[in-house]
């Protein structure tokens, strides 16, 4: 695994697949990741809501509340990094996904190498980001209170 994403990286799973969902969450699991799985996007959202997650991976094709419905609701109170998993690869699909406020799309099927690696560099972009945030808000007042 790499440095900056350690241990306490959470990653909230929604799939409602049973067979990967299961898969996800031992596989994630043994990766290093603490991982809530949720079935549906409701349950989904609810968790999301209970806790803070570093990233959610998220089914579209999802009983009741799909996975974009969903996306559009986390987005109205968070930015934690959303990846979409679907067995929708057109690019229309994908296009939608990002226009939504995804962060990555990965089609079905995929490796757990992959998705796992795409976690990774989500999570050190953040970490990066975190970084340099103290620094423009040092920088921003001093624009301010510099004259």
């Amino acid at each position: 695994m790499n440095p900056v994403t350690n241990c306490a990286s959470r990653i909230l799973a929604i799939e409602d697949d049973p067979v990967l969902g299961a898969y996800l969450h031992e596989e994630l699991q043994r990766g290093g990741f603490q991982v809530t799985w949720c079935r549906n996007g409701l349950d989904g959202l609810e968790a999301a809501g209970r806790q803070a997650f570093d990233v959610v991976l998220l089914d579209i094709l999802l009983p009741g509340l799909n996975g974009l419905d969903a996306l559009a609701r986390l987005r109205q109170r968070s930015a934690t990094p959303v990846i979409l998993m679907s067995a929708l690869g057109a690019e229309a699909d994908r296009i939608s996904g990002f226009q939504r406020g995804a962060d990555d799309y990965l089609p079905k099927p995929f490796s757990i190498a992959e998705l796992q690696v795409r976690i990774e560099a989500i999570l050190r972009r953040v970490a990066l980001e975190r970084r340099h945030q103290p620094q423009q808000a040092v920088a921003a007042s001093e624009l301010y209170f510099d004259e």
